[in-house]
């Protein structure tokens, strides 16, 4: 988003009119609130960047550039809401059939209507099999990925997660799940100590590590690491996983959903 708007100026002709003109105009095409904060951010910290570090700059000319918030009829919606047919399911399950490591989310969030990130920050403690329940309580978060153990050694490279809050407070609800679903899960748990006797003390745990955002600001991100260096305590339990325990992330499964 940046690049295409701004990669052809010169640093020293950005300036605040022009960048919160581009911010309303993301907003006004229906980006989520989310996204367009996060872009923002991205480009005040280059700026900054340039201010404090290679000194090209002598002020961050956008540093006060908001999301602002418009009337909904000014919107537009960036794609229609659209509900799949069954034909179109069938043939998704097709291409991931029981066992492979995204039919499961598929097959959660068809039935709950979920959204992605709370269908993967799913953990076990959230489900009860024998009352037919899942509980949704929290988000998987994506992030920027800095380097550094403080918050002025920070430097962008990729991305980390992290467990969040859902979108809205009202998002915190319980589900009944169908006896389909119910039986997939059992099917599914039963396959995960499978793989985890088979993998033994290299089978993959997640905890949380204390970290920092591309803000400076501290989250704890979730970190993949051996089960023979991790107390089982500490583990965070993901209902969806690879075969080998590594949680799965947003990205990939929107790398798998192109197809």
């Amino acid at each position: 988003h940046i690049k295409p708007a701004f990669g052809k100026y010169l640093i020293s002709s950005i300036d605040a009119m022009a960048v919160q003109e581009w911010i309303t105009q993301l907003v006004r095409k229906g980006y989520a609130k989310g996204t367009v904060e996060l872009i923002l951010r991205l480009a005040k910290k280059a700026l900054e960047d340039a201010v404090i570090k290679y000194h090209y700059l002598k002020y961050n000319p956008i540093k006060y550039v908001a999301v602002p918030k418009l009337p909904e009829e000014t919107v537009d919606k960036v794609a229609k809401a659209q509900t799949i047919t069954e034909e179109q399911y069938d043939k998704i399950m097709q291409l991931y059939p029981e066992g492979t490591p995204y039919h499961l989310p598929i097959v959660i969030g068809y039935e709950t209507g979920a959204r992605i990130g709370e269908v993967l920050a799913l953990t076990w403690d959230k489900i009860d099999l024998d009352a037919k329940t899942i509980c949704i309580d929290h988000s998987m978060k994506k992030f920027p990925k800095c380097s550094g153990t403080a918050p002025d050694e920070t430097e962008i490279s990729g991305f980390q997660y992290a467990l969040g809050s859902t979108k809205t407070a009202s998002s915190v609800r319980t589900i009944y799940i169908s006896d389909t679903l119910v039986d997939l899960l059992r099917r599914h748990r039963a396959r995960q100590k499978e793989n985890e006797l088979r993998y033994g003390p290299h089978y993959t745990y997640t905890t949380k590590i204390p970290a920092f955002d591309e803000r400076g600001n501290k989250i704890n991100i979730l970190h993949n690491v051996a089960k023979q260096h991790c107390h089982s305590k500490k583990r965070i339990d993901f209902v969806c996983t690879f075969e080998n325990g590594n949680f799965v992330r947003d990205s990939s499964f929107s790398y798998v959903a192109r197809k």
